[in-house]
């Protein structure tokens, strides 16, 4: 269970915290022209909401690739052949002994494009909707202090 509170927890920063971070760094640099700002806004938006995916996916790889052995490995011996029962740390230790440390990152570029097009999404669904509650009459309360 740990082990998918700390992929999540990452992926959530990802899409909280740093991609909005990271589009606010890549917005000053733009230059003060508001046509070429307002232009550049999605694209900024896109690279820092796909980076910060890309990142929470390289960095939870090796987190998912062992929980994902061990929940394949559940049953009747597992479907990998491996021992199953064991903890994460053994079932780590065992995959790093069989394959080798590298097997920890097996399959980060297709999860990592899976994920920073999701975070793209969330981010970008997370913006909108703050920017409609922002403008929201009833989320300050002016609705009820001035009913129509």
């Amino acid at each position: 269970a740990w082990a998918t509170m700390a992929r999540e927890g990452f992926y959530a920063c990802g899409y909280l915290c740093a991609a909005p971070w990271l589009r606010d760094r890549l917005d000053q640099r733009e230059v003060d022209d508001t046509k070429a700002a307002s232009s550049s806004a999605s694209f900024n938006g896109f690279v820092a909401a796909a980076s910060a995916g890309a990142a929470a996916g390289v960095l939870t790889q090796p987190v998912d690739t062992v929980k994902t052995l061990m929940q394949s490995n559940l049953g009747d011996g597992g479907v990998s052949g491996r021992r199953s029962g064991l903890g994460y740390v053994e079932t780590a230790m065992d995959l790093v002994r069989r394959d080798g440390a590298s097997a920890l990152w097996r399959g980060v570029a297709p999860r990592a494009m899976r994920i920073a097009s999701a975070t793209f999404v969330f981010a970008t669904v997370n913006e909108l909707v703050g920017a409609q509650l922002a403008g929201a009459s009833w989320v300050d309360g002016e609705a009820a202090a001035n009913p129509s």
